[in-house]
């Protein structure tokens, strides 16, 4: 067994084949792992050898402080770095930072650049972009909604059909619920995620990979 392992997680084959490939390219001592959950991870941890995740931003969906609890409790000094494939939205890079994410890296087709900075962060860097960075200085996670788990199994249900698109009357309809319960339920929703409307409400849950996840299981 290599002193060292990377598990690299993400629903995408292709995302997994493609990191593995770079990764194996500047270590290629390390042993390598690649799975498609968050169980996945869990099966593969190890606290007596140094351990790497690489993540793409999807593979947590909406509840990444839930996901982080679990690894972090089998190997407390693992390091973990998310790969974005589009500019890092503020609050989630802070949620990640905040959960223990070592590292934020941009996939976004600059080969050279990111290979440097997946290397970088390999080699004990922080890579983090610079919206997060100056987040992170202005100390803005100490403002953030503290919403670990708390989505009630209705709230979810909402949520789900909101990301789908559907109307208040539409989701009154699907859950059998009146409108002032719906509409209270909506913006609890809100109030945990940190928005102000159903837009913001929408692209957060979508930006967390919420529809690969979680969206299915009000169907």
């Amino acid at each position: 067994m290599s002193e060292s392992k990377c598990i690299i997680a993400s629903r995408f084959r292709f995302v997994n084949d493609s990191l593995k490939e770079i990764i194996k390219s500047f270590c290629p001592d390390m042993d390598f792992v690649t799975v498609n959950s968050v169980e996945g991870i869990l099966s593969n941890l190890c606290p007596e050898q140094e351990q790497f995740i690489v993540i793409d931003r999807y593979i947590f969906g909406l509840f990444i402080e839930e996901e982080f609890k679990k690894i972090i409790s089998i190997h407390p000094t693992i390091k973990v770095f998310c790969i974005m494939d589009d500019v890092c939205e503020r609050y989630f890079g802070l949620r990640l930072m905040r959960c223990g994410c070592n590292c934020i890296i941009y996939y976004l087709g600059e080969d050279t650049t990111f290979i440097d900075q997946l290397r970088s962060a390999f080699e004990g860097r922080k890579v983090i972009p610079d919206n997060i960075r100056d987040a992170l200085e202005k100390r803005e996670y100490l403002l953030m909604p503290d919403c670990v788990g708390s989505l009630t199994k209705r709230e979810i249900e909402v949520l789900a059909l909101m990301v789908n698109g559907k109307s208040i009357k539409q989701i009154c309809l699907n859950l059998k619920l009146a409108h002032g319960t719906v509409a209270s339920l909506r913006s609890r929703i809100m109030k945990k995620l940190g928005v102000s409307n159903s837009f913001e409400t929408i692209r957060i849950a979508s930006s967390y990979g919420y529809t690969y996840a979680r969206s299915f299981e009000c169907f």
